[in-house]
């Protein structure tokens, strides 16, 4: 918005300071309600525990201990495994933790090739060609062309 040096009148000003009053006023209240109504969602908490009701959760692989302030709007998402947060834990601002939602022990080949039945095992590669590599890859790992 554009203003003059005077700024706007004065029955103007009063009432858009109003206005703000009260839609922070509700802002705060729906926040509040959904935290109250998202906390139980999380697999398990401790006491004095703080959440942002506004970031983006998995919520049953989350585990939270006592005294814990995850912060303004983090993203904790994990589909296998679980995220841990231990007790006295403070987070800063839009912190994101990101889990398991596919293997990281399969170097070198495509996400989608990856299945859960391959055996997780390394290998060693010496001085091939790509070619060659993405043939041991292919062998190592039980990978049909």
């Amino acid at each position: 918005m554009k203003f003059t040096k005077e700024g706007p009148p004065t029955t103007a000003r009063l009432l858009a300071q109003v206005l703000y009053a009260v839609t922070n006023a509700a802002t705060r209240l729906r926040r509040a309600i959904k935290a109250t109504a998202l906390v139980g969602r999380f697999s398990s908490h401790g006491d004095g525990f703080v959440l942002d009701p506004d970031g983006v959760y998995s919520f049953g692989s989350i585990h939270v201990g006592n005294n814990t302030d995850l912060g303004y709007r983090p993203i904790l998402i994990a589909t296998r495994p679980t995220i841990r947060i231990g007790s006295n834990v403070a987070y800063g601002p839009e912190v994101t933790i990101r889990g398991g939602n596919h293997r990281f022990d399969v170097v070198g080949l495509p996400i989608q090739a990856v299945s859960d039945k391959m055996r997780a095992k390394s290998l060693r590669l010496g001085h091939s060609s790509g070619a060659e590599k993405a043939a041991q890859f292919k062998r190592h790992f039980g990978v049909e062309s």
